[in-house]
């Protein structure tokens, strides 16, 4: 499963996939003080992951990681750092090429199954993921799925519905 990049507060900060720190330590006790937030991001994953079967049962049949498992911000028009995705410039997507490429194949040699990747993000990111799957080769299928950040701010009422198309695809 392979999200765009690392969020400044959730990820960057936990080391961990979609973690923040709040879900981070009520599952392993650890406890990282500073950035103790939690993301409606982690909690959507968390949501599926406990209807799945537990973590333990998702994390056993699932690898999740970044297409850029690099954590990038910019500054706003306000002066405040917010989170960037390595697709949003053109400059920043070439240079980062080869970088993502070689990650990609290195977390495949891992050794991973192939034959489906699960793409969070099924706009700018599946499309740019598909794009290098074209020349590369990586998995045989890729699927896409709603962002848990686009689900939850713009169509939590739909959480349902978006929950049960995780489901359904995470269990082909």
């Amino acid at each position: 499963i392979f999200g765009s990049s690392p969020a400044r507060r959730g990820s960057a900060v936990t080391g961990v996939p979609f973690e923040d720190a709040k879900h981070l330590q009520s599952e392993t006790g650890i406890f990282i003080d500073t950035f103790y937030i939690n993301q409606s991001s982690s909690d959507f994953l968390y949501d599926v992951m406990n209807e799945y079967g537990g973590c333990e049962q998702f994390y056993s049949d699932f690898y999740m990681n970044f297409v850029s498992p690099l954590g990038i911000v910019r500054i706003n028009a306000k002066g405040n750092e917010v989170n960037c995705n390595y697709y949003e410039n053109k400059q920043l997507r070439e240079a980062l090429m080869p970088f993502i490429i070689e990650s990609i194949r290195s977390q495949i040699d891992f050794g991973m199954d192939t034959s489906v990747c699960y793409c969070i993000g099924s706009g700018e990111n599946f499309k740019f993921l598909s794009r290098i799957n074209e020349e590369h080769h990586f998995f045989e299928t890729i699927i896409p799925l709603e962002h848990p950040r686009f689900i939850m701010q713009y169509n939590s009422k739909n959480k349902d519905t978006y929950m049960e198309k995780y489901l359904c695809a995470l269990k082909i």
